[in-house]
């Protein structure tokens, strides 16, 4: 088991297991806005998401009709609003669940939330920088005389162009702390 150590807003904990943790802020997401849920499901349908929900207020909409899953208990649990959370996904994609909720409940991750394992995977990693980018606004934007020394030095040799880029990339982010 991984421990996993949540966030939402003052309040924090560490569990033994994603599974667990994923849940527990979950609940707090919806402690701290009440109608969360029902947001979550007017936005799948206004979306027209035909994926099965993570969230739902009986356990068998969680499951295809013919699912051996939909019998298992162990595939998701009853949260403390009624409401059951399907358990089965990685922690990446417990991630970016956590992420969608937290957009729908106004919260900022690193700010209002977070969600870190120990020992997390290189998936999960990406995510949580993806999601401190997002958060940023980071972009980085090849001024005209960048571009045109890429045009110059590099553009007839794809490798070294990418290389260039990636470097150019790997110090910005470095120089401003965003890595």
């Amino acid at each position: 088991m991984k421990m996993t150590t949540i966030k939402c807003t003052t309040r924090s904990a560490t569990f033994e297991s994603a599974k667990d943790a994923y849940v527990r802020l979950v609940e707090w997401f919806c402690e701290r806005d009440p109608d969360l849920m029902n947001r979550y499901t007017e936005e799948r349908a206004r979306r027209d998401i035909r994926a099965m929900p993570r969230y739902a207020k009986y356990p068998e909409s969680l499951y295809r009709p013919n699912s051996p899953q939909r019998d298992d208990e162990n595939t998701r649990q009853r949260m403390v609003n009624g409401w059951y959370a399907l358990t089965l996904h990685s922690g990446k994609s417990q991630f970016d669940d956590l992420k969608y909720l937290a957009s729908l409940a106004d919260l900022v991750f690193e700010r209002d939330w977070d969600f870190s394992m120990s020992d997390p995977t290189e998936e999960l990693v990406e995510a949580r920088t993806q999601a401190r980018r997002e958060r940023d606004g980071v972009t980085v934007t090849i001024s005209l005389e960048l571009a045109m020394l890429i045009d110059k030095h590099v553009s007839h040799d794809r490798h070294r162009m990418n290389s260039f880029v990636e470097d150019v990339a790997y110090n910005y982010f470095e120089r401003n702390d965003l890595m």
